[in-house]
């Protein structure tokens, strides 16, 4: 995950957000967060029945959206999508999932992400290397020194309890 930009989906940083710790997910990003046009409009749709994420729309951390302009880009994303979407119709149904995949390629970064599907998905196109989640971020936080392994523990616990599905983790994650 070092030096590598990360580029992420919309789950977790839903999740630091409705926790308040968009603070320790800055830091352990140092600098190389990423993050799609598509999921800027996610994140804004969901403030309005959330209003924990609008912090996340204005972190600056993530810098501006990356835009998919090019034709074979958004062709790239669409086939991506299509992908991780089957047999549903609906055309922004893993659009965010589908262009942090393909940026994450493009910029040669780690995808970042609490979608099952999307992170097998994006093992298979980057290499499993390249695919982490929100349990992944807090071990990454704990072994940077920025929070303790309770801590990460107690803020993972808090991520579920206000009803995000951040991924598994057993309680030796951390070091506890």
């Amino acid at each position: 995950m070092s030096c590598r930009k990360l580029v992420f989906d919309t789950g977790p940083l839903s999740s630091f957000a409705v926790v308040a710790q968009l603070g320790l997910l800055e830091v352990v990003c140092a600098g190389h967060g990423s993050w799609p046009l598509s999921v800027q409009r996610e994140l804004q749709a969901g403030a309005r029945v959330q209003p924990a994420l609008a912090g996340v729309l204005e972190a600056a951390f993530l810098g501006p959206p990356e835009v998919l302009e090019h034709p074979v880009d958004l062709l790239e994303a669409e086939l991506l999508r299509a992908r991780l979407a089957g047999s549903s119709l609906g055309q922004r149904r893993n659009r965010g999932e589908a262009e942090a995949i393909f940026l994450a390629r493009r910029l040669g970064g780690v995808f970042v992400s609490e979608d099952r599907d999307a992170r097998v998905l994006a093992a298979g196109e980057l290499g499993a290397n390249r695919v982490v989640g929100t349990p992944d971020l807090l071990a990454r936080g704990v072994r940077m020194g920025l929070v303790g392994p309770e801590s990460a523990w107690q803020i993972y616990r808090g991520m579920l309890a206000a009803g995000r599905r951040p991924g598994h983790l057993k309680p030796d994650w951390f070091g506890r």
